[in-house]
């Protein structure tokens, strides 16, 4: 059977995260300086960079949801403008950690989706345009992600083409020689939308497709251009 990305990660999600999920609160970046600022504003290549996995655990299961956004921009003395890189987004579940006495369980469920040579712009921070550029749908226990508490210079919001394949194959034996299987695949390209927040050297992306609770959390830095 098959289904889009995201209607398969809909079907993890209704079936494994009801209770809603949560992640790390991001911390402080430090004296919020860059660490290459120089007394005067100079050229940089900047560099943003995630590489953030969250492990989400309930009822002994855990998923795994990594993102790794790498881009680049070559000039420019602030960190505004036209950034150019690659996306990849993985969730990840092994079935056979549910195991136990009674029933053994194989499989799991993995997603992957990239997209590469993506073009976005970092922009100053608007609140309200940030916070209008995604509404969720309604889903029983789940809570948005709170808007870390931050003085922001910058942001962007970004809506990728992701092509991606995704399968959730779960088989389950019991003692008595019972059996259940779920097989289900997905293939294809789709648009997934990112929020991205900058304060100072952190970075926080919020993928709402993905219904959790908190940010992943990666870095943008200059390194002056001689």
């Amino acid at each position: 059977m098959k289904l889009k990305i995201m209607e398969l990660i809909s079907v993890l999600l209704v079936a494994c995260m009801l209770a809603g999920c949560t992640a790390d609160a991001p911390h402080s970046g430090g004296n919020g300086e860059p660490s290459t600022a120089p007394s005067a504003p100079v050229e940089a290549k900047w560099t943003l960079h995630v590489d953030h996995t969250i492990p989400v655990e309930k009822d002994g299961m855990t998923v795994n949801y990594t993102l790794v956004l790498a881009a680049d921009k070559q000039g420019g003395t602030d960190i505004c403008g036209t950034y150019l890189g690659n996306a990849n987004i993985k969730v990840e579940m092994d079935a056979s950690k549910l195991s136990n006495e009674v029933i053994k369980m194989l499989g799991g469920f993995k997603m992957e989706a990239y997209a590469e040579a993506m073009k976005f712009d970092v922009v100053p921070h608007d609140a309200e345009t940030f916070q209008e550029y995604y509404t969720y749908e309604h889903m029983e226990g789940f809570l948005p992600p709170l808007k870390p508490v931050r003085d922001y210079n910058g942001m962007a919001l970004i809506s990728p083409d992701m092509k991606g394949t995704g399968l959730l194959n779960i088989q389950a034996h019991g003692i008595q020689g019972e059996k259940a299987e779920k097989n289900e695949s997905a293939a294809g390209i789709e648009a997934i939308p990112m929020r991205i927040l900058v304060s100072d050297l952190d970075v926080f992306v919020e993928v709402p497709a993905l219904r959790l609770s908190g940010y992943f959390r990666g870095q943008l830095t200059g390194e002056p251009i001689k």
